[in-house]
């Protein structure tokens, strides 16, 4: 009987030198970046670049200016150096996450709570048009195209 540990180690050798090295920094990521841990996840691995997920946005213009020395890191603990580029995205963290509800939408510049948007009312033509319409599903397209087109 194999152990599941054995069977995942198995799986998880790299099938040749070119994957290797995708695995080493997946196991060492926290390790290899640091501190930065707790801002950063490593999302995807391509051939040679990186993306990033960023948990605040307010983070990205700084980890963008910084992406020389990150790359530099992340190529010193690697066989030999392999990442030229680095993308961000913005992600929501876990901790976020679990809010849920409790979130609030925040302007990304002036970082001050967005509000939701005004349902604005149609005008009675529109109603009136819209009530001659047979088809229920084409009858809420319309409604809600027009209620896109007042905003």
């Amino acid at each position: 009987m194999h152990n599941v540990k054995n069977i995942l180690d198995g799986l998880l050798q790299p099938s040749s030198q070119t994957e290797g090295w995708k695995i080493h920094l997946i196991k060492n990521w926290p390790t290899i970046i640091g501190t930065l841990h707790e801002k950063i996840s490593l999302q995807k691995i391509h051939a040679n670049s990186v993306v990033l997920g960023v948990y605040d946005s307010s983070w990205m213009q700084e980890l963008y200016l910084l992406s020389k020395l990150i790359i530099k890191k992340i190529n010193s603990n690697l066989d030999r150096p392999r990442i030229e580029t680095l993308r961000f995205q913005c992600i929501e963290s876990s901790a976020a996450k679990n809010a849920g509800d409790k979130k609030i939408a925040r302007d990304a510049r002036t970082k001050q709570p967005i509000s939701p948007k005004k349902k604005f009312m149609l005008k009675t033509a529109e109603l009136n048009a819209l009530q001659k319409i047979q088809d229920p599903q084409l009858s809420q397209a319309l409604q809600g195209f027009l209620q896109k087109c007042q905003e």
